[in-house]
């Protein structure tokens, strides 16, 4: 069963109910206008064998294919973001030909993909890869076709892609083609691609690489297309050599034959270069293209900018210190503002020892072309700088204290990308790099576990609002016990209030209107009481059984006269008044000591 619908003008997203198809063997939906993602019940498909997707609009992450029986897997000339997971093929033993070239895909070249032993061909060219090439890129005895150009790859070119070994009747020297060109990769080219004995096309171009040309890879074999439009029998006849990269401080113009020699004002370091001697030598211009590079906020920097002004002398420039010589030694620049990239150009200052842009907006990639420099001091802790340190930085000695005590170690130039210290870099004993395990930055030299320049990130805002909404919620809890406590309260001042004082309430001897207590202590019994009444002054008032159980004499306090103060218990808004009342002795009462005929005064609820 398969769907064949190439070079139809089909636009619109891929259905997803085609993943009901459980016989489907062949997607080939090519040169369409297909967009959104790829739905995962198509990806989940157990038996196809062929996907092509080729020149689509196709967008999102790259899904899980769980087809075990998976031969041809093409994506290419699409707009796929994110990087590539290390479990997206449940193919490993049936895949041939993965094509993903030209869209967005960053991240690095997972080591999943050197388990793909029958694969002929790979192309992941055209994207935001960094890292490294695996070097175990060897395993791939059967490969044919390797394109990884047009990223941002760093470090060496493996030899192993050199390996030769029997599988299936076949020696595992199949290398036709290999396009490394326009990367960031350094060192040498391999000794060992010489015993690639079909290789036809080696483009190693605009990268970083030194030394020369080994002549046993030279062959008119390779780079054909290099002497298109020259004669052999030219002046200088044909190097061979040249196909494969022009020497040091030369330059194919336009990517053919002749290479020709730089100009006095400018250098080439590097091999196989095609566009142009670009790399400058005088200490202005170095330091013009490193402004230009990094004054991308509204075209300044914070603080004073001097630095485009061409009547201040370079030494002067702010940041900068130089010895007596006037050779640029320092440039310090932390938290200036700086967004842009670093200028590969810093490199080539030749008396440069400090170089410090920490705490600034910097992205892109760390240049290897810092390993020129006789730098003691690099920090670019608290950028954006993604991808990881180059291995000729790593192998640096003197950087950092680097290559102390015969120890050399990426971490201390920067902390690599899922890490952090407080410095951003590994200083030790002080501060080694440590995992991040909730929210892992993606960039080089994180002082904490969070994007620089983005607070603390999506996980920040979650943290913070959870914990806000925790707050608020604690809060209104508190508030509605306190408020429910203090309506209690209130509830009992009043129900206290409008409660009648009874001859319970009363000391010895004492009255109210008509309510009395014996001289004894002893109230009047509840069952010979008679309802009686006795005018305060503010009204009538009556006792109430006492079955009722009301004995709250130590509520009404009977102060002396002349220290008294009128006692209210009300609460705001309470329809009922508070009265003083003025008692005395009972009548009755024949004691002459002095203090008991002090007056006593009682605040008492007038019912209005």
């Amino acid at each position: 069963m398969a769907i064949v619908m190439g070079n139809t003008k089909f636009s619109g997203t891929i259905p997803h109910t085609i993943g009901a198809l459980s016989k489907l063997k062949i997607i080939r939906m090519a040169r369409n206008k297909i967009d959104g993602t790829i739905p995962r019940q198509v990806a989940a498909l157990p038996n196809l064998v062929n996907i092509d997707f080729f020149e689509n609009r196709i967008t999102g992450t790259l899904p899980y294919f769980a087809s075990e029986h998976l031969e041809t897997l093409d994506l290419g000339h699409n707009d796929l973001h994110g990087s590539i997971p290390n479990k997206f093929l449940a193919s490993k033993k049936s895949l041939q030909q993965l094509f993903m070239s030209q869209n967005r895909l960053s991240g690095s070249i997972p080591e999943i993909l050197m388990d793909l032993t029958r694969l002929d061909t790979l192309d992941l060219s055209s994207n935001i890869l960094h890292g490294t090439i695996p070097k175990n890129i060897g395993n791939l005895l059967l490969l044919q076709h390797l394109k990884l150009n047009n990223n941002f790859l760093v470090g060496p070119i493996p030899h192993t892609l050199a390996t030769s070994s029997q599988v299936n009747g076949k020696m595992g020297d199949l290398l036709e083609t290999i396009h490394l060109q326009d990367n960031q990769l350094s060192g040498t080219i391999p000794l060992q691609f010489e015993y690639l004995p079909k290789l036809n096309t080696l483009m190693l171009h605009e990268n970083k690489l030194t030394g020369t040309v080994p002549a046993n890879i030279c062959s008119e074999n390779i780079n054909k297309s290099f002497f298109q439009g020259t004669q052999p029998n030219s002046e200088n006849g044909r190097n061979y050599c040249d196909a494969i990269s022009c020497p040091v401080d030369m330059v194919a113009l336009d990517g053919t034959a002749p290479c020709v020699a730089c100009n006095n004002l400018h250098y080439n370091p590097y091999i196989g270069q095609t566009r142009s001697c670009n790399t400058v030598l005088s200490q202005r211009e170095i330091l013009k293209h490193f402004y230009e590079n990094t004054s991308q906020n509204d075209g300044k920097w914070n603080g004073v900018n001097d630095w485009e002004d061409d009547k201040t002398f370079l030494c002067d420039f702010t940041g900068v210190t130089c010895d007596k010589d006037f050779h640029v030694t320092e440039i310090k620049l932390k938290g200036r503002g700086l967004k842009g990239t670093i200028s590969d150009f810093v490199g080539f200052l030749p008396y440069l020892k400090t170089f410090d842009v920490s705490d600034n907006e910097l992205a892109g990639f760390l240049p290897s072309d810092l390993r020129w420099a006789p730098l003691e001091l690099l920090d670019i802790s608290g950028n954006s700088i993604r991808g990881v340190v180059p291995p000729t930085l790593c192998d640096k000695a003197g950087v950092n204290s680097n290559g102390n005590n015969g120890s050399y170690d990426c971490n201390k130039i920067a902390c690599p990308i899922g890490t952090y210290s407080p410095s951003g870099r590994e200083r030790i004993p002080l501060h080694t790099c440590s995992p991040c395990h909730h929210n892992n930055p993606t960039v080089l030299g994180s002082k904490s576990c969070r994007e620089f320049g983005v607070a603390s990130g999506a996980f920040g805002f979650i943290v913070f609002f959870v914990t806000l909404s925790v707050a608020v919620a604690v809060f209104v809890v508190i508030r509605m016990k306190r408020r429910s406590r203090i309506d209690y309260q209130e509830t009992m001042q009043e129900l206290e209030m409008q409660r009648p004082i009874t001859a319970l309430d009363l000391g010895d001897g004492q009255s109210i209107g008509g309510i009395d207590r014996a001289a004894s202590g002893t109230p009047t019994s509840a069952r010979n009481k008679k309802r009686c009444t006795g005018s305060g002054r503010g009204g009538m008032y009556a006792d109430i059984p006492d079955d009722r159980g009301f004995t709250h004499s130590s509520a009404l306090p009977y102060p002396d006269a002349e220290n008294s103060s009128t006692v209210s218990g009300m609460s705001k808004g309470s329809a009922i008044e508070t009265s003083s009342i003025k008692s005395g002795k009972s009548r009755g009462s024949n004691t002459s000591d002095e203090s008991n005929n002090k007056d006593i005064w009682l605040d008492v609820p007038r019912i209005t």
